[in-house]
């Protein structure tokens, strides 16, 4: 389920048996929440992230009427505290932040036509100014860095790999600090940027006791191989003058059809477990009927 704040009370969608209550001072325009289960067990969410959006709209001339639909909000509350129904356990969670910016620019303007006075004219060229820009910003994303418990800690390590910020390690401690567990993950870069799990492995009392690791299809991939919806679709080694759905003469460009080596980039291809047993995958291209 979910819930909304309006004029200061929480009306759940739809309605549940759970009883959900704002907690704390106001701050930003907002306060924060608990959630109390019908059995008594407690959650709070106080650990906030943020948002902030900026638009630039492609013009071609002032709009002096434009209005802008920037804002900064809060956008997000993460579990901090839970709390069982006979009050005797409780586990606490700690989180670090990160700064992250998302930058969507719209295609320029590669074809166009137009008339006026009973003619018809079309062209094909690249156009930057005619553009538009959504800037994202998430100033303070949560990373969960530790969890606490009655007997126990498991501390949650992160790093980053491009500008992606991903946990690399989990380690499970006893209430003497000894280490029970440890959870390791490895992850690369696909060459267009995004990143890939590669394996992971679980150390017990310093020995290896299971893990895994997984092939994908490496096929290269550029803006220019992406299909009409944007799918990485086309031959990668073929390029074509226009990166527009349509060519100069305003026909369907080719450098947006459908090739199925290419759609199937970074597609997981097999998985290796602990015992050295590989599960392979295989894929076909589906039919229109």
């Amino acid at each position: 389920g979910s819930f909304i704040i309006t004029d200061g009370s929480i009306v759940q969608l739809p309605k549940t048996d759970l009883t959900i209550e704002l907690t704390g001072e106001e701050r930003e325009g907002v306060r924060d929440f608990k959630i109390t289960t019908p059995n008594g067990e407690q959650y709070w969410f106080t650990a906030r992230e943020h948002t902030d959006y900026h638009y630039s709209p492609a013009t071609v001339t002032a709009n002096t009427s434009y209005i802008s639909p920037d804002y900064s909000a809060v956008s997000g509350w993460h579990l901090t505290k839970a709390l069982s129904a006979n009050r005797s356990d409780s586990i606490m969670l700690e989180y670090a932040t990160s700064r992250h910016v998302r930058v969507d620019i719209t295609d320029n303007l590669y074809s166009a036509s137009m008339s006026y006075d009973g003619h018809s004219y079309s062209f094909g060229n690249s156009h930057s100014g005619i553009s538009s820009t959504a800037t994202t910003s998430y100033p303070d994303k949560r990373i969960p860095k530790r969890i606490t418990g009655r007997g126990f800690t498991l501390d949650i390590s992160t790093d980053s790999i491009n500008h992606y910020r991903r946990i690399s390690q989990m380690t499970l401690r006893n209430v003497k600090g000894d280490i029970v567990k440890q959870v390791k993950f490895n992850a690369s870069l696909y060459n267009d940027g995004r990143i890939r799990f590669d394996s992971y492995s679980i150390e017990s009392d310093g020995k290896k006791t299971d893990g895994a690791s997984f092939g994908y299809n490496i096929t290269p991939t550029t803006r220019s191989s992406k299909d009409f919806f944007g799918y990485n679709n086309y031959v990668y080694s073929t390029s074509y003058p226009y990166e527009s759905v349509l060519n100069d003469n305003l026909t369907p460009s080719q450098a947006r059809a459908y090739n199925f080596d290419s759609a199937k980039a970074g597609l997981l291809t097999s998985i290796t477990d602990f015992t050295g047993a590989t599960t392979t995958f295989t894929y076909e291209p589906s039919q229109a009927i």
